[in-house]
């Protein structure tokens, strides 16, 4: 009986233990699952600040890109007013020049042969024989 009563003793201790064991496996499996739920949210926080960063530095990029791109544009289109400014210029001198030149030639052919002389004496001789000598009268 003694024997019978040291084995039931031993057996209650082996279940204790047993439990023991269990609820610690419990507690274990409870804290790994508990450390992977905050890891996970904490994951997330950092997931949405990365997310947040990321889409302001883009917004600040596409807002850069966009002045420059503005500034680009109106630096193309004042360049653009400047080269037609100076082709309104160069064509009006064109214009002026031929004016002139014809003029010139009118009044070089409407003066008196010796007068026309002395001027022709000033040209160079390429511009002088643009008029050629008064005919003799």
């Amino acid at each position: 009986q003694r024997l019978a009563a040291e084995l039931r003793q031993i057996q209650a201790r082996e279940r204790v233990g047993q439990d023991m064991l269990r609820r610690e496996a419990q507690l274990a499996r409870q804290r790994i699952a508990d450390a992977a739920a905050v890891a996970q949210a904490q994951l997330e926080v950092h997931l949405a600040a990365v997310r947040s960063a990321c889409r302001k530095q883009l917004h600040r990029e596409a807002a850069t890109s966009e002045h420059l791109l503005l500034s680009e544009r109106r630096s193309l289109e004042e360049a653009r007013q400047r080269r037609e400014r100076w082709e309104r210029r160069a064509g009006n001198a064109k214009d002026s020049f031929r004016a002139h030149c014809s003029k010139s030639g009118i009044y070089v052919r409407s003066l008196d042969a010796g007068r026309r002389r002395q001027l022709q004496a000033l040209m160079p001789p390429e511009l002088a024989q643009l008029f050629p000598p008064a005919p003799h009268s």
